[in-house]
């Protein structure tokens, strides 16, 4: 999966750490991704608010596999972690989902 990183007001000594969460959590998304290798577009984007002390975290994933899918989430929770883990729930469940419909087509 070829992944790209975007920071907002995010403190750059964290991002190494966020970096390799984003990717571990990533890594556990593609088994149920059924996708040549180099077909899987990650876009992490991440946002700090200071006000409130929280993480705005959205994934999007671009699957090119016969169609194009598209896969979104998005969660906004006081640390990044558990935006991250929220985020990848959410994702989870949408490829659960997609997974099923190929499957019965």
């Amino acid at each position: 999966m070829n992944t790209t990183f975007y920071y907002k007001n995010v403190n750059e000594v964290i991002k190494p750490d966020v970096e390799a969460y984003v990717l571990g959590k990533i890594e556990d998304l593609s088994k149920f991704i059924d996708a040549p290798e180099g077909s899987v577009l990650v876009t992490f984007t991440m946002e700090h608010f200071e006000k409130h002390d929280a993480y705005q975290v959205n994934v999007k994933i671009v699957v090119r596999s016969g169609k194009e899918y598209l896969l979104e989430a998005e969660e906004t929770k006081h640390t990044y972690m558990e935006s991250i883990d929220s985020v990848r729930d959410k994702l989870q469940m949408q490829l659960v989902k997609m997974k099923d419909k190929k499957m019965n087509a």
